[in-house]
């Protein structure tokens, strides 16, 4: 357990109702959106990059206030940007940082992930490191991709993702549409943090 009421991020969406924490308010969802494009603002003016995925985070579901630590160690494959994946010779930027911020965005709305819907290799069990390169790097497919049905979310697996999608307002399905199409190849379509932070206080 951790002081000040700051829960893991990983406890937002893990685990079964009776333990997984949720926002007190609206508000506070917000206040946690905008921190975690604040982070990466001012980690990108001191030319930080990398480095973050959801064990590095502590949210307050009252306020919510976020803590941001950056690991020492590789992070989670489920956080960088397919490019990260699929190159050796890649190395962590902005454009990266932007495509980890959106996912982090998306798990903080929807709750699950947003390359994790209905095909076979999203609801295995286990996920080999082949499998996760095939999933997050070289073939990912946006659960609400406009032109590939093939990843849709099932209800009785994913009912959070179905419903919160459907209940979300049309700029933010918009914004994380294009990132997670268009934006997979093309890291000039990922919303920057200050564009993130427009969408997000409109």
């Amino acid at each position: 357990m951790t002081d000040d009421n700051f829960r893991p991020f990983t406890s937002f969406f893990w685990g079964l109702d009776t333990f997984r924490n949720h926002f007190t308010t609206c508000e506070a969802i917000t206040n946690a959106s905008n921190a975690f494009a604040d982070y990466y603002i001012q980690s990108h003016e001191k030319n930080i990059f990398g480095r973050i995925d959801d064990r590095c985070i502590l949210i307050n579901s009252d306020s919510g206030e976020v803590r941001i630590t950056r690991s020492k160690k590789d992070v989670s494959i489920k956080y960088k940007a397919p490019e990260l994946i699929t190159d050796s010779k890649a190395k962590d930027n902005a454009d990266t940082d932007n495509f980890t911020l959106a996912v982090l965005l998306f798990r903080l709305f929807f709750i699950d992930h947003p390359f994790e819907g209905g095909n076979d290799l999203a609801t295995m069990p286990f996920i080999s490191k082949k499998i996760g390169e095939t999933l997050y790097g070289s073939e990912p497919v946006f659960v609400y991709s406009p032109s590939d049905d093939s990843n849709r979310p099932q209800s009785n697996i994913s009912p959070y993702l179905v419903t919160l999608w459907n209940a979300a307002p049309d700029a933010l399905k918009t914004s994380f549409t294009k990132v997670f199409t268009d934006g997979i190849k093309n890291p000039s379509a990922r919303l920057t943090p200050q564009q993130w932070k427009e969408i997000l206080n409109a």
